[in-house]
């Protein structure tokens, strides 16, 4: 348990470095996870787990001082349920889109504005591809156990969204 504490706050502090040193300018920054762990790998509509309860408070933790303006989950759940302790924390209430309506999701993070910070929550399957739409090259699967990626996403704001930094970041307890 200490170890996962010492975790989460290097991840908190490394967090702040991360959008200390955001370029300056109009630029939206992106906070994608994949939802918390689920109760049931059989059952699509499967709610999230105790684990999966206390990743989604560490996931609140670790953007306490990131100010999101945004978020969007999925019409399943378990996403509502990841991002639920996060988004109470500041006051906001996702825009929930269907799980596998990956054009949707890109069409509204595009229309974002300048300076925005969005938290995604998506799924296992949908990640690799929401990233690649992004720019994000090399990452090809999330595996089915694997709850623990946060990935940072800085874009500029131009008409068709550059990539300016991307980081592959851990939160919470490990998994493999």
């Amino acid at each position: 348990m200490v170890s996962l504490v010492r975790r989460s706050i290097a991840l908190v502090v490394v967090v702040g470095a991360l959008i200390a040193a955001l370029p300056a300018g109009a630029v939206r920054v992106l906070y994608i996870v994949r939802h918390a762990d689920r109760l049931d790998h059989k059952d699509p509509n499967s709610p999230i787990n105790e684990k999966g309860l206390i990743r989604s408070y560490e996931l609140a933790r670790v953007l306490t001082h990131v100010k999101v303006t945004a978020a969007f989950v999925t019409d399943v759940e378990r996403t509502q349920q990841t991002a639920r302790p996060t988004l109470q924390s500041k006051g906001l209430v996702p825009a929930v889109l269907p799980r596998n309506d990956l054009d949707l999701l890109h069409q509204r993070l595009e229309g974002l504005a300048a300076d925005t910070t969005t938290l995604v929550v998506q799924h296992h399957s949908n990640v690799p591809t929401v990233l690649k739409r992004l720019g994000v090259t090399g990452v090809d699967e999330i595996l089915e156990d694997d709850y623990a990626n946060l990935f940072l996403l800085v874009l500029d704001d131009g008409p068709k969204a550059k990539l300016l930094t991307f980081q592959r970041l851990r939160y919470g307890a490990p998994t493999p």
